[in-house]
Protein backbone atom coordinates (compact mmCIF):
# COMPACT_ATOMS: atom_id res chain seq x y z
CA UNK A 1 0.00 0.00 0.00
CA UNK A 2 0.81 3.42 -0.14
CA UNK A 3 2.88 3.20 3.28
CA UNK A 4 4.95 0.63 2.00
CA UNK A 5 3.12 -2.17 4.24
CA UNK A 6 2.94 -6.10 2.08
CA UNK A 7 -0.56 -7.23 2.93
CA UNK A 8 -0.96 -9.72 0.03
CA UNK A 9 1.21 -11.07 -2.61
CA UNK A 10 0.67 -8.64 -6.12
CA UNK A 11 -0.59 -10.87 -8.90
CA UNK A 12 1.26 -11.13 -11.84
CA UNK A 13 0.18 -8.75 -14.83
CA UNK A 14 2.19 -8.90 -18.24
CA UNK A 15 2.08 -5.20 -18.34
CA UNK A 16 3.05 -2.63 -15.37
CA UNK A 17 -0.17 -2.07 -13.98
CA UNK A 18 0.94 -1.00 -10.08
CA UNK A 19 3.50 1.23 -8.97
CA UNK A 20 6.55 -1.41 -8.28
CA UNK A 21 8.99 -0.84 -5.42
CA UNK A 22 12.25 -2.40 -5.41
CA UNK A 23 14.74 -2.54 -2.28
CA UNK A 24 18.38 -4.32 -1.82
CA UNK A 25 17.10 -6.96 -0.15
CA UNK A 26 17.93 -10.36 -0.71
CA UNK A 27 14.56 -11.71 0.29
CA UNK A 28 10.66 -11.49 -0.17
CA UNK A 29 9.19 -9.05 2.45
CA UNK A 30 6.60 -11.63 4.66
CA UNK A 31 3.45 -10.56 4.51
CA UNK A 32 2.14 -8.09 7.21
CA UNK A 33 5.70 -6.39 7.07
CA UNK A 34 7.03 -3.17 5.93
CA UNK A 35 9.10 -3.25 2.91
CA UNK A 36 11.08 -0.18 3.77
CA UNK A 37 11.38 2.78 6.48
CA UNK A 38 7.97 4.34 6.39
CA UNK A 39 9.82 7.80 6.34
CA UNK A 40 11.33 6.36 3.19
CA UNK A 41 8.33 5.25 1.62
CA UNK A 42 6.63 8.82 2.63
CA UNK A 43 9.35 10.49 0.25
CA UNK A 44 9.15 8.47 -2.58
CA UNK A 45 5.55 8.72 -2.70
CA UNK A 46 6.00 12.66 -2.57
CA UNK A 47 9.05 12.34 -5.29
CA UNK A 48 6.17 10.31 -7.59
CA UNK A 49 3.18 12.63 -6.81
CA UNK A 50 5.98 16.05 -7.45
CA UNK A 51 6.31 14.07 -10.74
CA UNK A 52 3.07 13.77 -11.92
CA UNK A 53 2.48 17.34 -11.34
CA UNK A 54 5.49 17.80 -14.01
CA UNK A 55 3.71 15.64 -16.16
CA UNK A 56 5.87 12.73 -15.72
CA UNK A 57 4.62 8.84 -15.27
CA UNK A 58 6.68 6.80 -13.52
CA UNK A 59 6.25 3.17 -12.92
CA UNK A 60 9.46 2.05 -10.70
CA UNK A 61 11.47 3.13 -8.33
CA UNK A 62 14.65 1.14 -7.14
CA UNK A 63 16.09 1.71 -3.93
CA UNK A 64 20.37 1.65 -4.66
CA UNK A 65 22.85 1.53 -2.08
CA UNK A 66 23.97 5.22 -0.96
CA UNK A 67 20.83 7.21 -0.51
CA UNK A 68 20.50 6.78 -4.49
CA UNK A 69 16.16 6.70 -6.10
CA UNK A 70 16.06 6.00 -9.21
CA UNK A 71 12.58 5.97 -10.91
CA UNK A 72 11.83 4.73 -14.20
CA UNK A 73 9.39 6.26 -16.79
CA UNK A 74 6.50 4.48 -18.17
CA UNK A 75 6.16 5.01 -22.25
CA UNK A 76 4.15 2.32 -24.18
CA UNK A 77 5.62 0.40 -26.32
CA UNK A 78 9.27 0.84 -24.86
CA UNK A 79 10.45 -1.62 -22.01
CA UNK A 80 13.75 0.06 -21.17
CA UNK A 81 12.73 3.24 -19.81
CA UNK A 82 14.25 6.60 -19.01
CA UNK A 83 15.77 7.12 -15.56
CA UNK A 84 15.66 10.23 -13.22
CA UNK A 85 18.30 9.70 -10.52
CA UNK A 86 17.72 11.67 -6.81
CA UNK A 87 19.02 11.26 -3.24
CA UNK A 88 17.24 10.95 -0.56
CA UNK A 89 19.66 13.19 1.42
CA UNK A 90 19.06 16.06 -0.76
CA UNK A 91 16.12 18.90 -0.64
CA UNK A 92 13.91 17.42 -2.68
CA UNK A 93 12.28 20.33 -3.78
CA UNK A 94 15.65 21.94 -4.87
CA UNK A 95 15.80 18.73 -7.13
CA UNK A 96 12.07 19.11 -8.45
CA UNK A 97 12.72 22.80 -8.68
CA UNK A 98 16.33 21.80 -11.02
CA UNK A 99 14.70 19.17 -12.84
CA UNK A 100 11.85 21.50 -13.92
CA UNK A 101 14.48 23.77 -14.82
CA UNK A 102 16.30 20.93 -16.82
CA UNK A 103 13.38 20.58 -18.51
CA UNK A 104 12.28 23.50 -19.43
CA UNK A 105 15.62 24.24 -21.44
CA UNK A 106 17.38 22.87 -24.41
CA UNK A 107 18.19 19.93 -24.96
CA UNK A 108 15.23 18.45 -22.76
CA UNK A 109 12.67 20.82 -24.19
CA UNK A 110 12.58 18.95 -27.47
CA UNK A 111 12.47 15.81 -25.76
CA UNK A 112 10.15 16.70 -23.48
CA UNK A 113 7.39 17.13 -26.43
CA UNK A 114 8.23 13.84 -27.78
CA UNK A 115 7.59 11.89 -24.72
CA UNK A 116 10.56 12.42 -22.62
CA UNK A 117 12.45 9.77 -25.72
CA UNK A 118 15.49 12.33 -25.65
CA UNK A 119 17.37 11.04 -22.76
CA UNK A 120 18.38 8.22 -21.14
CA UNK A 121 18.60 9.50 -17.81
CA UNK A 122 18.45 13.04 -15.88
CA UNK A 123 20.37 13.00 -12.30
CA UNK A 124 19.41 15.56 -9.50
CA UNK A 125 21.79 14.21 -7.03
CA UNK A 126 24.64 16.51 -7.23
CA UNK A 127 23.88 19.82 -5.27
CA UNK A 128 22.08 22.25 -7.17
CA UNK A 129 23.34 20.91 -10.83
CA UNK A 130 21.64 18.44 -13.37
CA UNK A 131 23.68 15.90 -15.03
CA UNK A 132 21.90 14.13 -18.14
CA UNK A 133 22.53 11.77 -21.11
CA UNK A 134 21.09 12.20 -24.03
CA UNK A 135 19.91 9.15 -25.80
CA UNK A 136 22.47 10.06 -29.36
CA UNK A 137 25.40 10.73 -27.04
Amino acid sequence: DATGYVFSQAPKFSAPVYFTFYTPIDFDVPITHYVADKDLITKISSIKNKLTVLGIKVYTVSVKEGNELVFTLNKAGYTGGQELRFDTKDDLDLAMVNLQTALDAEPLLSGKTNNFESFLYIDTRYDNKVFYKLRNE
